[in-house]
C-alpha cells in the first residue's frame, strides 16, 4: 500500500501506511509473550493430565488428585492468557479501525 501511495504522490496515505506496519509489529510484539504463555500452560496442563492418569493407572490416587489439581492451575493460566489475547486484539481492532477510518 505503501509503494501504490507513494508511486501516486499520496503521502498522506503513504503515511497511513506505515502507521498500519508499525501497529501491526506492535500487535505481534505485546500478543507474542500471551501467546508463548498460552502455549506453555496448554503444554503444562496436557503433561500433568497424563501423569495424573499414570498415577491413577499405578494406585496412587492421592499423587493423581495433586496433579489433577496442579493441572487446574495451568487451565486457569491458559483461560487467563485467552482473555489477555482477547483483550489486546480488541484494543488493536479498534485502533486500525480509528486510523482505516481517518
Amino acid at each position: 500500500d505503501k509503494i501504490n501511495a507513494l508511486e501516486k504522490g499520496d503521502e498522506a496515505a503513504a503515511k497511513k501506511a506505515s502507521r498500519m506496519v508499525e501497529l501491526f509489529t506492535e500487535q505481534l510484539t505485546e500478543s507474542n509473550p500471551i501467546l508463548t504463555d498460552i502455549s506453555d500452560a496448554m503444554t503444562l496442563e496436557g503433561e500433568l493430565l497424563d501423569a495424573a492418569d499414570s498415577a491413577e493407572k499405578a494406585g496412587d490416587a492421592a499423587k493423581a488428585v495433586s496433579l489433577r489439581e496442579d493441572a487446574k492451575k495451568a487451565a486457569d493460566k491458559k483461560a487467563a492468557g485467552n482473555e489477555a489475547l482477547q483483550e489486546c486484539s480488541a484494543r488493536y481492532n479498534r485502533v486500525f479501525k480509528e486510523l482505516r477510518e481517518q
